[in-house]
């Protein structure tokens, strides 16, 4: 809540809630069939009646259409339609409407157009798969040399380090950017016998996180890795990952994207190959179970892990980042990193063609594509950071039976307490299944 201060009095900013709704609970539509949004607002429990500016929009895409609507003690109606696989959103900008962050942002809303039917914005290309081999045979020609600090830990019965693993460059050199994170393993682990579970990075520059490791994984019998997502020390202070933030790291997002050698993304996703590397190499792992639990950027290595290891047999994969890289291309919007935000085709049409080529080698679509282990995702139908238009595009894109997709009709890009509830049960009882098979 934002304070003011009048007279020497502390007064509470005026409240202000927006609901919107679907004419259908399931907010699922078919192409060409109309969608009725009903948007009502309260100023301190009061219904509001401001006239307010909206806009429809193809996920954030392309403007379908713009008007006011004045709001009143009934819902007010927006109508939309869409003559394709998709997905449609409605911004309305209500003063005073905060963002978690209390910020004022447009109220939004998402509704589905035929979901299953979102295809990849463009194929895999031909030599995805040698490509992809010839990075991980560098990987594993690069002998592991792990160095395990033992760090404090809450829980009884299980042994935490900080974990700094070798990895090679993007060109399979020594001295790239070390696999850096938390490792827990049960302290009376027998040989053989635990499942093991990998915690992938959402964006950003920050530590790895030990509760993952311990609590989501060495308290219940796996071993467990949560490692940040670029190779730099844990456990630092607030500053030292702010500064990383808006220095060193503050462009990662797009640095190199130009070529698929280069690309920032590479090495990442070597470093990730490697973790997983890393947790089979341990004696304690039982040799058969392997999960992977990610969200947003995490969510996208998740799908990245599946695709890059036939080893995996659970993936976990929250409003997943990376994917349809090249949705622009046809007129829809791509998931974060947008990585062809910023630039324009008709004047930088030479950029634009080296980025839309070496985009494809990493995008999270033509990982899910080659998937062969049960998965769970979730998806936002109003997420404006990794767009329901190219999450579904990697959900439909996936080859295996054992799949669903969580339905966040109200739902930004974060995870509740529902798909929370849904992952974390997915997988204890995969590992207890694990566990209780190998005693």
């Amino acid at each position: 809540m934002l304070l003011g201060v009048c007279s020497n009095t502390l007064l509470a900013a005026p409240e202000v809630q927006v609901t919107i709704r679907t004419d259908r609970s399931d907010a699922i539509y078919q192409q060409g069939q109309a969608i009725t949004f009903l948007i009502s607002a309260t100023r301190d429990g009061k219904a509001m009646t401001d006239t307010v500016s909206y806009t429809v929009s193809k996920d954030s895409a392309l403007t379908l259409h713009k008007g006011t609507i004045t709001l009143g003690k009934k819902p007010v109606a927006v109508t939309a339609s869409l003559d394709e696989p998709g997905f449609v959103k409605l911004f309305v900008n209500v003063p005073g409407h905060l963002d978690y962050k209390k910020r004022e942002k447009p109220a939004v809303a998402g509704a589905a157009v035929d979901p299953q039917l979102i295809q990849p914005s463009m194929p895999v290309p031909d030599d995805f798969d040698a490509f992809w081999e010839s990075k991980k045979k560098l990987v594993l020609a690069s002998p592991m040399k792990p160095q395990l600090t033992q760090v404090p830990c809450k829980r009884d019965n299980v042994l935490a380090y900080d974990l700094q693993l070798n990895c090679p460059d993007m060109q399979g050199n020594p001295g790239g950017q070390a696999v850096s994170g938390y490792f827990a393993v049960p302290e009376n682990a027998q040989k053989g016998k635990c499942p093991a579970i990998l915690f992938p990075h959402s964006a950003g520059v920050k530590t790895a996180y030990l509760n993952n490791p311990v609590d989501r994984g060495a308290s219940i019998g796996m071993i467990g890795l949560d490692f940040n997502a670029h190779g730099i020390p844990n456990g630092k202070d607030k500053k030292f990952y702010s500064k990383l933030s808006k220095g060193e790291f503050s462009d990662y997002r797009v640095r190199g994207r130009e070529d698929r050698e280069t690309y920032y993304f590479l090495g990442m996703y070597m470093r990730l190959y490697r973790a997983l590397q890393f947790l089979k190499s341990r004696p304690e792992w039982d040799g058969k179970t392997l999960i992977v639990w990610g969200s947003s950027q995490g969510g996208g290595q998740a799908l990245v892990a599946g695709g890059l290891d036939p080893d995996v047999t659970l993936l976990l994969s929250g409003v997943p980042a990376m994917c349809d890289h090249t949705a622009p291309v046809i007129s829809r919007k791509a998931g974060w990193p947008q990585i062809l935000k910023g630039i324009d085709p008709q004047t930088d049409k030479a950029s634009w063609d080296k980025i839309v080529s070496a985009s494809r080698y990493f995008d999270a679509v033509n990982f899910a594509s080659r998937i062969k282990a049960p998965i769970i995702m979730s998806v936002g139908f109003c997420d404006v950071v990794c767009a329901p238009t190219s999450v579904y595009a990697a959900y439909n894109a996936i080859p295996v039976d054992t799949k669903e997709i969580y339905h966040g009709i109200d739902m930004h890009h974060n995870q509740n307490s529902d798909v929370w509830n849904l992952f974390k049960g997915a997988a204890f009882s995969h590992a207890k299944k694990a566990i209780d098979a190998n005693p």
